[in-house]
């Protein structure tokens, strides 16, 4: 075998050599996507510029027909192997699986077979030659035969459909995946080019075949591409399926802090048009006032974007982003949006403290309501006795403030009351009328006083039933006046309409005030919170907002400052018959035909010197006996000594629960009729009250005493008689 010298044997050699290592480190990325069909084109690239380098070194005519017969092997399967790496890369797996692929094959090989035959059929090559250019003897094709040119275009139609594929990507990916495919698509036109040229005789050496030459652009472009943007590391079919599709905003930006990539709800969140690359961070990030730039720090921290009242809460996570060699190549922003958990967190933050403001009403409402008794019922008595003049203006003013000290009391305790409360069908525009009237002093009288002038409109054209406690909601519509009076300083317009909603009765109530700022806004529902200098408990709307959970419904608040309030309470409609009006029963009935005159012998159990004393000059004024005990042992021992018609008895009386000295007593004398006064809230079932013939709750006025132990003597009298 001679060999003879060129100049193009060497760098034929070193291209070999390049693509050669090139599929081997390509080769370590096997288990990615594509990476094995490309590692295959490059090792049939290299054997394709080896056996090039070999026909051209050689002499001998069968010797170089040989090496350029074995060529026609990578050079039918170079195409396929292009193909099934775009198929991978692009993720259309179903069309790159063994089966789909086998066929893909078949010509190739057929066209290996024939090179072998051209010496008797022709079909691929039907006429050679030998031609000296540089003083080296080349084997040159004359003309080349049918079988030729469908392999030509089947090799050129697979080249085409794989870069058909990848062209989609690269105009709809970003910076770093462009670049991926940019470098790709530069690699296969460099030698597909050359091989037109060579093929119609158009290049300035029509005896040199350049596409060998070419594949060293080829694998110039895919160092550029595995190097430079990390081909293999992340590819775009993958990002987008991961990165596309995440809920959470992703943005990247390189070591010059430019936005290299950002996907759509990132582009969303900073307001960026879709495929903007390259944007400085400091106009890419102008929403995000916090961060500081230039991007160095990992951090993580909570931002709010977007105007008042519809603001987006977000977990911004800063992530440095470091290269093979741990060296910095940009930073990874995510955001996530935690709107509904940070409404969720307030929601339960709210109720929290409603929740505890209710607990904290349970420990201090008995001792209240005994103060209160204390208070309530000198003044009733002294009501009665002091009717004109200036003592009884002040006697009027101490009924006014104590009771509206109790119903504070009360309020406040209605958040803990037990959810599913009793609700009754409420008309709405009936109920919005009442409270209009109860609050004109306040609205009107009030503002006209100052020179303000206040209206009111009312919408109630199809006003639904709404299912709801009547004097719950009647307190929070005189909340709703109160502060929307507060809201009007210079007067103003307040609006109040109900409509049907879903399934739900709507009430918007409406003034055109001083509105609120968003942090007001978003605190108006917490107990204890107020706007108001010296005035007020900042209870008023947290109970509402409790009471209306309470029915099944809630209330919501619009406002922006300078543009007014809106508040709107959802309540369940009535969906039961409509029941006949009556008027309210007391909590004591009197009846008729009660002898006011018996007189009985009674035990009063009370731990409150001030409420004993004022009950024990109330019934002995009324000519009943009376005998009082502070503590259970004292009642227990004075009931033990004498006999009894009537028990008074405290429920938190010293030394033994109310209900347990009721059950005692009943035990040893069961003609004995009880009455429970206390000063908590106990419910019709409660098991506490079933010792007990009647119940009064503190405070209370000392004339329902003496009607209730009338009542008691009453149904002693009625049991003694005989049938």
């Amino acid at each position: 075998m001679y060999w003879q010298y060129t100049p193009y044997t060497i760098p034929l050699l070193v291209s070999a050599v390049f693509s050669s290592a090139i599929g081997l480190y390509i080769y370590r990325y096997r288990a990615a996507k594509g990476a094995l069909s490309l590692t295959l084109l490059f090792a049939s690239v290299a054997l394709w510029t080896l056996a090039y380098a070999l026909e051209l070194a050689l002499i001998s005519p069968e010797a170089k027909r040989a090496f350029a017969n074995l060529q026609y092997l990578f050079i039918s399967t170079t195409p396929v192997f292009w193909l099934l790496f775009a198929l991978q890369y692009t993720e259309r797996n179903n069309w790159a699986h063994n089966r789909a692929r086998a066929p893909l094959y078949l010509l190739p090989l057929l066209t290996s077979m024939l090179a072998w035959t051209d010496d008797r059929f022709g079909l691929l090559r039907s006429q050679f030659e030998i031609v000296h250019v540089d003083g080296a003897a080349v084997l040159s094709v004359v003309q080349y035969g049918p079988w030729f040119w469908i392999h030509t275009a089947y090799c050129y139609g697979l080249f085409l459909i794989g870069t058909l594929l990848i062209l989609p990507f690269f105009f709809r990916s970003p910076y770093l995946y462009r670049g991926q495919l940019a470098a790709s698509l530069v690699g296969l036109f460099a030698p597909w080019l050359a091989n037109i040229l060579y093929i119609f005789s158009l290049s300035p050496w029509p005896y040199l075949d350049l596409t060998p030459f070419a594949f060293i652009i080829m694998g110039l472009a895919a160092v550029w591409a595995l190097f430079r943007f990390q081909l293999f590391d992340l590819i775009p079919a993958a990002r987008h399926e991961v990165v596309e599709r995440l809920r959470d905003g992703v943005a990247v930006f390189d070591l010059q802090d430019r936005l290299i990539d950002a996907n759509p709800i990132a582009c969303g969140i900073l307001g960026l048009e879709r495929g903007v690359i390259g944007l400085p961070a400091a106009n890419a990030l102008a929403v995000l006032t916090t961060i500081g730039l230039p991007l160095r720090e990992t951090t993580s921290e909570e931002i709010h974007l977007g105007p008042e009242g519809t603001a987006r809460h977000y977990e911004l996570q800063i992530n440095a982003l470091r290269d093979r060699n741990e060296n910095l190549s940009g930073h990874l922003l995510v955001f996530h949006d935690i709107t509904e958990r940070k409404r969720t967190e307030d929601e339960l933050v709210r109720s929290q403290r409603l929740r505890a403001a209710g607990e904290l009403s349970l420990g201090v409402s008995h001792n209240l309501n005994n103060i209160l008794t204390g208070i309530l019922g000198p003044a009733h008595l002294l009501k009665e006795i002091v009717t004109e003049g200036e003592a009884a203006e002040y006697v009027d003013v101490i009924l006014r403030s104590s009771q509206r000290a109790r119903d504070l009391v009360q309020r406040l305790r209605r958040t803990v009351e037990e959810q599913g409360a009793d609700l009754q069908a409420v008309y709405l525009e009936r109920a919005v009328h009442e409270a209009v009237k109860a609050a004109q002093p306040r609205w009107k009288d009030e503002a006209e006083a100052n020179g303000v002038l206040i209206e009111i409109e009312t919408h109630f054209s199809d006003a639904p039933i709404a299912a709801a406690d009547p004097a719950g909601l009647h307190d929070i519509l005189l909340n709703f006046f109160f502060n929307a009076a507060d809201a009007l300083p210079k007067g103003g317009t307040i609006t109040i309409g109900a409509r049907r909603h879903s399934d739900q009765a709507e009430l918007r109530f409406s003034d055109n005030g001083i509105g609120m700022d968003a942090d007001t806004r978003d605190r108006v529902f917490e107990p204890f919170f107020t706007t108001k200098v010296n005035v007020g408990t900042g209870l008023g709307l947290s109970t509402a907002y409790a009471t209306a959970q309470r029915w099944g419904g809630e209330i919501s608040v619009e406002s922006a400052v300078g543009q007014g309030t809106t508040f709107v309470l959802s309540m369940p409609l009535w969906k039961g018959p409509l029941p006949e009006e009556v008027e309210a029963d007391e909590e004591i009935p009197v009846m008729a035909e009660i002898d006011q005159n018996r007189v009985g012998r009674i035990l009063l159990a009370e731990d409150e010197a001030v409420i004993g004393m004022l009950v024990e000059g109330r019934l002995k004024a009324g000519g009943h006996e009376l005998v009082y005990a502070a503590t259970a042992d004292e009642a227990i021992e004075q009931f033990s000594a004498s006999h009894f018609d009537i028990a008074i008895i405290d429920l938190g009386i010293p030394g033994r629960s109310g209900d347990e000295l009721a059950k005692l007593f009943k035990e040893h004398n069961p003609q004995l009729r009880t009455l429970l006064v206390t000063g908590w809230d106990l419910k019709d079932d409660d098991p506490r009250r079933q010792p007990f013939d009647l119940y009064i709750k503190k405070p209370f006025n000392v004339r329902r005493v003496e009607q209730a132990v009338a009542q008691l003597l009453a149904q002693i009298a009625s049991d003694s008689s005989p049938a």
